[in-house]
């Protein structure tokens, strides 16, 4: 058992209702600045993927239907009632607006003193979960 090709694979993903497309496929495929991209060049499957529904939206001339949010919205509320996460994610979704509304660059900027030097507001933030989606002065 198992997929002798990365085709025969992302046809099986492709086939799941989990599995959409559409602007977001075209978008991230065109998106060629590394630094803009949220997602790995190392995931070297995953770009693959994303390259290979891309051609196949162009073939089918889908490339450029709009993303179906609503429908996307509907299968992840499935998801997470089916395993039981709706709290975790509401809690994580909730802890993710207060970091970002209540603890960002310019709040510990303005509390140092360093308000505009964006590269000492980093260090002090950390590299890891605070400085996730923060954005100082000046970055």
């Amino acid at each position: 058992m198992g997929f002798a090709t990365r085709a025969e694979v992302f046809g099986w993903v492709a086939t799941s209702r989990f599995f959409t497309s559409g602007t977001p496929f075209a978008a991230t495929v065109n998106n060629t600045r590394r630094d803009t991209r949220r997602i790995s060049p190392d995931r070297t499957m995953f770009w693959a993927f994303v390259a290979w529904a891309a051609q196949r939206e162009d073939a089918a001339g889908t490339h450029d239907r709009l993303f179906d949010h609503a429908a996307r919205s509907a299968i992840r509320e499935d998801a997470l009632r089916h395993f039981v996460l709706t709290d975790a994610f509401e809690q994580t979704r909730r802890s993710r607006a207060v970091r970002i509304t209540g603890f960002n660059g310019t709040l510990v900027g303005a509390w140092t003193g360093l308000t505009g030097r964006w590269r000492e507001v980093k260090v002090i933030m950390g590299e890891g979960g605070w400085s996730r989606g923060c954005r100082g002065g000046g970055s």
